[in-house]
């Protein structure tokens, strides 16, 4: 059996950590970092639990249930529900939201604070135009993306990352004993910091890139499932502690810009701050070369995985011309601007999160029912109604009856104040369908078929 070198390893972590590591994970430790003060390291370990465990527990599942995309790991409910998954999934990482969102906040972090407001469409149009057209030409060929990310782009972004570090922490603002600048952080911080974490929403991510981790694998002529297995949890770990280390290391520049700044609007704001404080106007170059090097890593993960996913299930276009539909959506999308993206982008997270983890907790614990779909149906149907709700909570527009089922839904539902409403209903229907798969298993084994 074909085995992996160290270095090939090395590799396949580094292409996981570009693909997951994007400026949003670069904004939300340091913003988590300005509002939990002193209490930064209990709020840093609910941030880590959210933002690597869960995406780690995403690859874990996919290994565990040998899928190979989305449809494959959503299907045990139903056939068609794994192609509708497949569809919600990557519409709101590809062209609806998470990947325009990366040309967005690239030319905002970078020379949109340069150009004048009037000129600020054509800017965007144009940035985003180089953008995608760059992300799609170094995308079209799939046994290159390892080289580009893995090679290339991630280690470039990772030494401008150490240099950040390496000056901030010789050269310190000040001190780690700032009060708390938000009451949550105050009394609950490991909560409050493990709902920030919750927001980079790479759990989504992690189903999505499932498909071209195991397709660089299946390059490398790994093709025993239980080998791929092995080397997706392996290179998976590697690539989440290295994203625990940089997020450990913002939230301390957070923490520690305290002393020189008073609390940001969010996380960009305060890292630009950060690196102006260090670097002078050179600064501006060097947020503009970190954000950029990390949303791109993030938009090429994105549109491979789309068109990887959608060409497997939906053969009368292949590869390539799926790349180029979401490519050209993406682009479209992203000109509507950053605020109308992320605006629109929360209600349908709020609503695909709850329904990913209806799939990925029971596949984490399948050992206990023999994978056995009756268990995810039972899951997923009790997750389904708070999930709903839990978009409705989160419309930019309000209307009379929206308030009203959100209102009824925060008032009957534990968690739902937080965004978390869905948490209790999942295990229970977990538990339920466990007991219902071993009542029929035990008494009537012929009526039961995986």
């Amino acid at each position: 059996m074909h085995k992996l070198t160290r270095k090939q390893i090395l590799l396949l972590a580094s292409l996981i950590f570009g693909m997951f590591f994007g400026a949003g994970n670069l904004i939300f430790p340091v913003h988590l970092g300005q509002l939990a003060g002193k209490n930064w390291s209990l709020a840093g370990i609910g941030f880590l639990i959210s933002a690597t465990l869960l995406p780690l527990g995403a690859l874990v599942a996919l290994s565990k249930t040998r899928a190979t995309g989305l449809y494959d790991f959503a299907k045990p409910v139903a056939k068609w529900y794994g192609i509708l998954f497949l569809i919600m999934n990557h519409m709101a990482l590809g062209p609806m939201f998470a990947t325009p969102r990366t040309a967005a906040l690239g030319y905002q972090f970078s020379i949109g604070s340069l150009i004048p407001n009037k000129y600020s469409s054509i800017g965007l149009f144009l940035f985003s135009l180089i953008f995608f057209g760059l992300a799609y030409y170094l995308s079209v060929h799939e046994t290159g993306l390892i080289k580009i990310i893995g090679k290339i782009l991630n280690p470039i972004f990772l030494v401008i990352i150490a240099i950040l570090f390496l000056v901030a922490f010789i050269i310190p603002m000040g001190s780690l004993h700032h009060a708390p600048t938000l009451a949550t952080y105050l009394y609950t911080p490991s909560t409050s910091g493990f709902l920030e974490g919750y927001n980079t929403m790479d759990a989504l991510a992690a189903l999505a890139f499932g498909v071209t981790i195991i397709r660089t694998l299946r390059n490398y002529k790994i093709t025993n499932e239980n080998a791929i297995a092995k080397y997706t949890i392996k290179s998976g770990i590697l690539a989440m502690v290295l994203c625990a280390i940089i997020y450990l290391g913002m939230i301390l520049l957070g923490t520690l810009s305290l002393n020189k700044f008073s609390l940001s609007e969010n996380g960009g704001i305060a890292l630009s701050e950060i690196i102006k404080y260090y670097f002078g106007n050179l600064g501006l170059v060097f947020m503009a070369a970190l954000t950029i090097l990390a949303v791109f890593t993030t938009a090429m993960g994105l549109i491979a995985s789309f068109a990887q996913d959608f060409s497997s299930q939906f053969h009368f276009i292949g590869y390539k011309g799926w790349l180029r539909l979401t490519t050209l959506l993406s682009f479209i999308t992203a000109n509507f601007g950053l605020n109308t993206i992320i605006n629109w982008t929360m209600p349908f997270l709020m609503i695909l999160y709850p329904l990913a983890m209806a799939l990925i907790i029971p596949a984490l614990c399948s050992n206990l029912f023999d994978n056995h779909r009756l268990v995810y149906r039972f899951t997923t149907a009790f997750t389904l109604i708070p999930a709903l709700f839990g978009g409705i909570q989160s419309l930019p527009v309000h209307t009379q009856v929206g308030e009203r089922l959100s209102a009824f839904y925060v008032s009957t539902t534990p968690f739902a104040s937080i965004g978390l409403g869905w948490i209790l209903p999942t295990l229970c229907g977990l538990i339920l369908g466990v007991i219902v798969q071993k009542f029929f298993k035990y008494y009537f084994p012929d009526s039961i078929k995986i």
